[in-house]
């Protein structure tokens, strides 16, 4: 939602920024400042989603945040401000991008009107790994012979190890205990007709390997190996929160 209003940027009207866009949030509770929102605070009940979403479409917004979508009723409403053309931004708990489509299915919303390209023009989803230490981090080669022979499979037979490091737990002055933040490893679908097809009459694997290979998509597990084999993420760590593995069983083969 940040940035979404950072995207078209701000207007200086008398020493005071402008957002040129309109975001109207309603969340149950407001979970942190967005700079240039309209941030509402909803009762987290049916009436109260529904009373809310009629005033945010009085006001006429640009953009509506619908904090997150946690049940039936906010689900409803997040998909009727979406019917009425408005840019709708919001959050469920998935475990990956089609998954989101699925959640919103176990929440009571009919699949017809779920597998609409129009209604759905992106589905995100991203984990966040930690950044290693570039002034302490282990090259591979030096540690290889330490792990075990299913880490160094794993980790030869999916990354380059001429390129992988590996986290200093003892650390250094740069650093905590050779880790110095964390990144996001994201995957984005921007699904069209033929992948909402597929995803109703075939499933989720079939969707997903079409969304890959004919539309150009870049997997979750794609993103992850670029930072590993760039130096930046340890892959043993990085395969407790997504394996480095994934796509060899998640897509057709």
């Amino acid at each position: 939602s940040a940035a979404y209003l950072e995207q078209y940027g701000f207007n200086n009207t008398g020493g005071i920024l402008l957002p040129r866009r309109r975001l109207f949030t309603i969340e149950s509770p407001p979970e942190g400042r967005i700079p240039g929102a309209i941030q509402t605070a909803v009762m987290d009940t049916a009436q109260g989603w529904v009373d809310s979403i009629k005033s945010a479409l009085r006001l006429d917004p640009d953009g509506i945040l619908n904090g997150e979508i946690r049940d039936h009723d906010s689900a409803i409403t997040a998909i009727k401000a979406a019917m009425t053309g408005h840019l709708m931004l919001t959050t469920i708990h998935a475990n990956d991008p089609i998954n989101i489509l699925e959640r919103l299915e176990m929440e009571g919303v009919q699949a017809r009107m779920i597998a609409d390209p129009q209604l759905f023009i992106g589905l995100l989803s991203q984990r966040l790994v930690q950044l290693i230490c570039p002034h302490c981090r282990r090259p591979w080669h030096e540690v290889a012979t330490e792990r075990t022979d299913d880490e160094r499979h794993l980790v030869e037979s999916v990354c380059n190890p001429d390129q992988v490091y590996l986290r200093n737990h003892e650390g250094c002055p740069h650093c905590w205990r050779g880790v110095t933040g964390r990144t996001v490893i994201a995957e984005v679908i921007s699904p069209d007709a033929r992948f909402f097809q597929l995803y109703r009459e075939k499933g989720r694997i079939e969707a997903r390997t079409y969304w890959h290979r004919e539309l150009g998509g870049m997997t979750r597990n794609q993103h992850l190996l670029g930072k590993i084999n760039s130096g930046q993420v340890d892959p043993l760590a990085a395969h407790y929160i997504s394996p480095i593995d994934e796509d060899s069983y998640t897509l057709l083969h």
